[in-house]
């Protein structure tokens, strides 16, 4: 269907066909705002629960970190221990056993 090109003044009851073409037509002549409305609440709750979940993850990752450096440290004193146990042996001489 072909539309006559109007006068400027006149082009209020023309509509523009471009950009309805741009949307499906169930999304065009969907009234229910309700739908709307919970759909916009859900994309609100995703990101939502998306920001709670990368917390948790940097949390996660932090509680990793320092339970890697504790092990560290752990095995690292168990180390000086084992080197003192074994370096220091010129008092263990005198000892009768």
């Amino acid at each position: 269907m072909l539309i006559p090109n109007p006068p400027y003044s006149s082009m209020v009851s023309y509509p523009i066909l471009s950009p309805y073409k741009l949307f499906p037509e169930n999304e065009r002549f969907d009234k229910d705002f309700a739908v709307h409305d919970r759909n916009q609440r859900q994309k609100e709750r995703m990101f939502k629960d998306m920001a709670l979940e990368k917390h948790r993850l940097a949390g996660l990752e932090r509680d990793a970190q320092r339970w890697e450096k504790m092990e560290h440290e752990a095995n690292r004193a168990d180390q000086v221990q084992e080197f003192k146990r074994q370096v220091f042996l010129h008092g263990k001489h005198n000892m009768s056993g």
